[in-house]
């Protein structure tokens, strides 16, 4: 009797225990919902930007022929010549989601490499004993930072998630075992051959190895003293090895040094400006960090704080590394800043939450979701931009040849149009353009120069825009008749024909 009775007794001592496990998952899963269908409200309007369609046009390249093609066939400028695509897997990537879903395809993939990326902040998050509420919160400004680089789908999106796993393998490392560090190999074998973000990342463990080299904190002594090159060294060793696991091996890294040229005609290359409004997010970010590393209970490493700083500066010197900082904010500073306000943010993450507390996120969650979920049916084209009309007009006339086109211009022209026609110049750049080639083409849209130069190459079609000089002056230009415009885009021919056509300025879609 005594033994059934104590047997009863811990059954319903047991009862509390499993509902509030019940609970805590209940409320987990609600505030991943949660998440979830915030981002993706917010991320899954995609607009179509002037690199897409070269970045659909050679994954489906890579995709037929099995293997990356190197010598350039899109360009009459370029003679065939070999070209270092160091975005080629990411390319092809996207060229499977459009092959199985079309347009919904790409802005599932974007939707997802987000989602990966908050994943990785909100597991970190958790592990340091953030409450969930208060990790969903702090992945706000993480969002915000994100949310102007993510209105299209385009490689650097895998640099995100590169770096964010990057930064908490290096997190790993610093709380526990140098271990860890024989997870960035593997990483970097994948990264290299999607962005050439991974240098970035690079630095970033560069900096982290030499800080503990000198310094070195060791987790199981919790003292500051060198840390000897056998503990790290293999795994870095390995590491640099990687990044040499791709089709052009040494080339690519050589290459790859033209990400240090300035870009003054590129806005996201220009400076983070502090007035503005992600200038301003950008500083309240900074204060926020600052006040939590000095008000937190938890002592602040050294070495993280260091990366923090590094990821600081980046948007001083291009306001395109906003996300890295953001993603360094959160992962580095975010316990700290929870652990400062504990009231608000903090919390053990084997608190009893209320029975119904995960109903709210839960039921807020899905309905985002199914709101946002129309967005992802079709990418938008903005006809106010994109030569729509010309191109359409183009494509079933027929015509190849040469075709001298602006720069935003190329990648949409080579999508739609070859390879009938070869372009004059398109967004890739360094990649395949000297800088000869493209001071010639800036020089033909601005009128600058000698500026006809690129038409002695033998151009057949010209297709430009009507808001730059070029416009005028081809209409005054020997030999060459006005065929098309519309309020976007001109269309002139070495051959005389055809009638002008009404404006078409409509935002169109990509399916």
């Amino acid at each position: 009797m005594a033994g059934r009775a104590l047997r009863d007794a811990q059954t319903v001592a047991s009862v509390p225990i499993i509902a509030t496990r019940r609970h805590a998952l209940l409320s987990e899963v609600a505030v991943g919902v949660l998440i979830a269908g915030a981002l993706t409200f917010f991320f899954a309007r995609t607009k179509a930007d002037p690199d897409l369609w070269g970045h659909l046009r050679f994954g489906l390249d890579s995709l037929a022929t099995g293997h990356v093609v190197r010598p350039d066939t899109y360009s009459y400028v370029t003679g065939d010549q070999q070209w270092v695509n160091h975005e080629w897997l990411a390319e092809a990537l996207t060229a499977v989601a459009y092959t199985f879903a079309g347009a919904s395809g790409l802005i599932a993939l974007k939707i997802l490499l987000l989602l990966l990326v908050a994943a990785i902040v909100y597991a970190h998050l958790r592990h340091s004993d953030v409450a969930a509420g208060g990790a969903a919160l702090l992945l706000v400004p993480l969002f915000a930072t994100l949310l102007p680089w993510t209105g299209s789908l385009r490689p650097q999106l895998f640099s995100y998630l590169g770096f964010a796993v990057i930064l908490s393998i290096l997190i790993r490392a610093e709380k526990s075992s140098t271990r860890w560090l024989w997870w960035a190999p593997p990483v970097f074998g994948l990264w290299v051959n999607l962005h050439g973000g991974f240098l970035a990342g690079l630095a970033f463990v560069l900096l982290w190895a030499a800080l503990h080299v000198v310094f070195g904190w060791r987790p199981v002594t919790r003292r500051w003293q060198p840390v000897s090159l056998r503990a790290i060294g293999p795994a870095l060793a390995v590491t640099i090895f990687a990044t040499l696991m791709n089709p052009y091996g040494m080339d690519l890294l050589v290459f790859l040094q033209t990400a240090f040229t300035p870009r003054s005609e590129i806005a996201e290359w220009h400076p983070l400006h502090p007035i503005a409004a992600e200038g301003i997010g950008y500083v309240v970010m900074l204060v926020l960090s600052t006040i939590g590393f000095v008000r937190s209970r938890r002592r602040p490493r050294p070495a993280l704080v260091a990366l923090l700083i590094a990821a600081a500066l980046l948007p001083l010197t291009a306001r395109r590394h906003l996300p890295l900082f953001g993603i360094a904010w959160a992962l580095i500073a975010g316990e700290h800043i929870a652990n400062a306000w504990p009231r608000l943010l903090a919390g053990s993450s084997t608190r009893s939450p209320r029975r119904s507390a995960w109903v709210l996120p839960l039921a807020i969650g899905l309905a985002a979701l199914a709101i946002a979920t129309p967005r992802m049916k079709a990418i938008e084209v903005d006809g106010g931009f994109f030569p729509v009309r010309a191109v359409e007009l183009i494509k079933e006339s027929g015509i190849e040849g040469r075709l001298a086109v602006a720069f935003d211009w190329g990648e949409y022209a080579l999508w739609h149009l070859s390879p009938g026609l070869k372009v004059s110049v398109d967004g890739r750049r360094e990649t395949v353009y000297s800088d000869a080639v493209y001071a010639e083409s800036v020089d033909f849209i601005y009128g600058t120069g000698d500026w006809d130069r690129l038409l002695r190459r033998g151009a057949d079609v010209v297709l430009v825009s009507r808001q730059f000089p070029v416009y005028n002056l081809m209409k005054l230009e020997p030999g060459w008749s006005l065929v098309y415009e519309d309020d976007v885009a001109a269309r002139l021919s070495a051959i005389a024909g055809g009638q002008p056509h009404g404006p078409d300025t409509t935002t169109h879609t990509f399916r």
